[in-house]
């Protein structure tokens, strides 16, 4: 198996390089035919979320879309799996930024809270103010 940059992501969904977007079409055509799959690290998630977010002023409706769209691909074998799934059922209703809500939720894994000095992250059960 092979993994993914957020760079090749943001290609598919975006469309923005005619020619990146041919490489892209092609890599995943062939992952397909050959049955194999394409690794994303949820730091290349979290960074997809940035990225369409600040560059692209993407909404979080659109951004939660291009996250349902890559679950939805045979090809992609995530980190995370079901932390993924259960981030993307939480977040259409979830009050903090979508990278913050992603980041708190990887964190409540191992942790009881995530300091931040985010006063909106903070106001989720993920997260503490620190003053």
């Amino acid at each position: 198996m092979r993994a993914i940059d957020t760079n090749i992501i943001i290609r598919f969904l975006v469309k923005d390089d005619p020619k990146q977007c041919v490489a892209v079409k092609k890599l995943f055509e062939t992952v397909e035919e050959n049955g194999d799959k394409l690794w994303v690290p949820f730091c290349v998630i979290l960074e997809m979320i940035w990225v369409l977010r600040s560059r692209y002023h993407a909404s979080k409706e659109d951004i939660l879309l291009a996250i349902q769209t890559l679950l939805d691909m045979k090809i992609f074998e995530f980190q995370e799996q079901e932390l993924l799934e259960e981030f993307h059922l939480h977040a259409g209703k979830a009050a903090v930024d979508l990278d913050d809500l992603l980041i708190g939720l990887i964190a409540a894994e191992k942790c009881d809270f995530t300091w931040t000095f985010d006063k909106k992250a903070s106001k989720s059960g993920l997260f503490q103010l620190l003053k």
